[in-house]
């Protein structure tokens, strides 16, 4: 594994980075400023760091001290009044610049085959990625309607993709338009349920596996009544059971876990 250097001079952004590097195996260390930065830079192979630490000044310095000691890889969020940096960055290694959407609240829409459930996610704080506040309980869930034309894009995608199931991310601007993020087509859905029990999660996939037919948004909720909720499910004696392996006996492995 790498030893890598993180810098970054939010504290909370800085923990988050150390702690999922670390936690796949990493050597992590850490500087809040170009300076100690620089002091720290050797020995590291990989050098993962925000661009304004404080300033732009600062992090060409940094670039500049690491640039074949290290790969460097930059991440940054300008203000949209702040200039894009000078050229010269650019000769260190390519980037990809974007306007940057300042939004009101973000929203996880989970797609179910040719049905769309959308849902607001509102952070008291304001920050900027929502889910350091999430592990935290402190993000709101609510449902939300999804606009006709993005619906008709995100299931036009889903055909082309070949995708009957994902995790979308759109942020809604001061002007309620919806900027499309990311899609996870394995993303986690059932922490929907437990931010806001409403939501019933658990009970629309459940339908949507077993559905006979049509996987309409109709169709999905007449049949979630059919299945428990997650937090019936939590409550329940079946959390704790195992169900047995079955042993396919022409498999070429067995596993011999227990």
């Amino acid at each position: 594994m790498a030893r890598i250097l993180v810098v970054e001079d939010d504290p909370g952004q800085l923990e988050v980075r150390k702690l999922i590097l670390e936690q796949a195996g990493h050597e992590v260390v850490t500087a809040g400023d170009a300076s100690n930065a620089i002091e720290t830079l050797p020995g590291c192979q990989l050098v993962l760091m925000d661009f304004r630490i404080p300033t732009t000044e600062d992090g060409l310095r940094l670039i500049r001290a690491a640039s074949g000691q290290a790969r460097i890889v930059v991440l940054s969020g300008a203000q949209p009044d702040v200039p894009l940096p000078v050229d010269e960055v650019l000769t260190y290694a390519p980037a990809i610049y974007q306007e940057m959407v300042v939004k009101q609240f973000d929203v996880r829409m989970v797609l179910l085959g040719q049905a769309v459930f959308s849902y607001a996610l509102h952070n008291p704080k304001g920050a900027l990625d929502w889910r350091q506040d999430a592990g935290q309980g402190l993000v709101q869930v609510e449902p939300i309607v999804t606009p006709p034309d993005v619906e008709a894009h995100v299931l036009a995608f889903a055909s082309r993709s070949g995708i009957a199931y994902g995790s979308f991310d759109f942020a809604v601007d001061a002007q309620g338009k919806w900027w499309f993020l990311e899609v996870n087509e394995g993303g986690q859905f059932l922490w929907l349920d437990e931010f806001n029990p409403n939501v019933h999660m658990q009970e629309k996939f459940s339908a949507f596996l077993t559905s006979p037919g049509s996987s309409s948004k109709q169709s999905i909720e007449e049949r979630q009544s059919l299945f428990p909720s997650w937090k019936g499910y939590l409550a329940s004696p079946a959390k704790d059971e195992v169900l047995p392996e079955e042993v396919d006996s022409e498999a070429t492995f067995v596993s011999t876990e227990p």
